[in-house]
């Protein structure tokens, strides 16, 4: 009985230890998975609906003077028109490893993204969500689940009407509110919240729009004040009449001057244009204030439109009309270069946001579409040969996977054509001039050709053959 006492005693003592254990093991697992404290810092810190960092009058009203601004309205259509014909898909990627994985093909994501919802295209989803990154410095998907744990549909939503809802402690993001004409709480695991940085808070995106809105108001103003100049009744006439008598002191009858002023009504059309008829024999014009020369008025509209376009990421070269073809080049690559870091950032939200619902291992990747300087690149291919193992110079330069001992095209033409010239070397020393032509005439067939491969950079000029 003692030991089968001691035996039963036993079990219950190992079943609090395996019991501590697990329990200890809970409590990490759950400590892992608790967002730090902080964040309930980050959370007081926000507003809740957009850019803390101080007032730019009403954000609604900047939004709207904006887009009557040209360059303003200009510099964002370009981005968003590049972003949306960008060629992009989903890759399968276990290891997280950038630029390994393989494409997941016929994935469900990329049939339903080219539909988004029954109104709208993939095209429109895309400058839609871009025009609120500018505006607003954000921009929100609600992914409309199907009611089998899988998506139906994506629906963006207007920025300028969206709040975050936090939980009591602050630690978490409770609900996204969507505020019309009445307002949605929406589970935050249905929104893709895109944004740009925003150091002023942690939770809301900062738009371009904050830079820029002075600059913005300035170059409307001066568009205004320029309209105004030329509106009706407001310019200088386009010819001043002048009649007099010939004595200071003695003014022509005021019916003579209204008769000569119908007389150039009636038979020179001169109502059509600013004419003023004056009755004086001499008539002084003094101006107030600075003329648009004085102020220097186009090259601070020139200004304005340079400073619009840059605070988007736009160099104003590429829209300048006395740009050189090279500066139109550099300015389309650092457009590029741009708009690359912002495809990274829309691709890397979507693969943190969406994709889950699929699979943990999935990505968005934009096709890489910047510029590149090929001559500048082969220049760097053919200095490095000598450097590398030719397997890890053609994947390098070439994406092309060579195995040990593989060879290429132009290789074994390379050899054949050395082995061709040898030949006619060695037929050169009794100095038959025919047989010469006749051998070189043999070689034409082995000789390499350029390509748009590995096979471009190949050495061939010790093999070029004169008679």
């Amino acid at each position: 009985m003692a030991n089968r006492f001691s035996f039963s005693e036993a079990i219950v003592n190992t079943s609090k230890v395996f019991g501590e254990a697990v329990g200890a093991y809970q409590k990490a697992k759950e400590q892992m998975l608790r967002k730090p404290e902080f964040v309930a810092g980050l959370a007081d810190n926000s507003s809740g609906h957009g850019w803390n960092g101080g007032q730019i009058s009403n954000i609604d009203s900047a939004q709207n003077r904006a887009m009557k601004n040209s360059w303003f309205y200009t510099g964002i259509n370009m981005k968003a028109m590049d972003i949306s014909a960008a060629k992009f898909g989903i890759f399968h990627n276990p290891s997280g490893i950038e630029d390994e994985g393989v494409p997941a093909e016929g994935h469900p994501f990329m049939k339903m993204i080219r539909r988004p919802n029954p109104y709208i295209g993939r095209s429109l989803l895309w400058q839609y969500t871009q025009w609120w990154m500018d505006l607003q410095g954000e921009a929100f998907w609600f992914i409309e689940p199907d009611g089998r744990d899988g998506l139906k549909g994506i629906w963006p939503l207007p920025s300028n009407s969206m709040d975050i809802e936090f939980t009591p402690d602050k630690k978490h993001i409770k609900s996204y509110i969507l505020k019309l004409s009445q307002w949605y709480y929406i589970d935050p695991k249905y929104i893709v919240h895109f944004k740009y940085p925003n150091p002023m808070d942690f939770f809301r995106g900062l738009p371009p729009l904050v830079a820029s809105i002075l600059t913005v108001d300035a170059d409307l103003a001066m568009k205004m004040w320029n309209g105004a100049f030329f509106g009706k009744d407001n310019v200088m006439p386009s010819a001043i009449v002048s009649l007099g008598s010939g004595d200071p002191d003695n003014l022509l009858d005021p019916k003579d001057v209204e008769k000569v002023a119908e007389e150039l009504r009636n038979r020179y059309s001169a109502i059509e244009r600013k004419t003023v008829i004056t009755n004086a024999n001499t008539m002084a014009v003094a101006l107030l204030g600075y003329n648009a020369k004085d102020m220097d008025f186009l090259a601070g509209m020139q200004w304005n439109k340079e400073e619009i376009l840059w605070s988007l990421g736009v160099p104003a070269g590429m829209v300048d009309k006395n740009s050189t073809e090279a500066n139109a080049k550099v300015g389309n690559k650092i457009f590029k270069d741009n708009l690359w870091s912002l495809k990274n950032l829309l691709a890397d939200e979507v693969t943190a946001q969406l994709l889950p619902f699929y699979s943990d291992e999935l990505e968005l990747r934009f096709e890489d579409d910047r510029i590149y300087d090929r001559d500048m690149e082969l220049k760097e291919a053919v200095l490095a040969k000598e450097a590398m193992t030719r397997e890890a110079w053609a994947e390098k330069y070439f994406d092309v996977v060579l195995k040990e001992g593989e060879v290429t095209m132009a290789e074994a033409s390379r050899e054949q054509a050395m082995e061709a010239k040898g030949q006619v070397a060695e037929a050169s020393k009794d100095n038959p001039k025919e047989d010469i032509k006749k051998k070189s005439k043999n070689t034409s067939n082995v000789i390499p050709t350029v390509t748009k491969s590995i096979d471009d950079i190949q050495d061939v000029q010790d093999i070029d053959i004169q008679d």
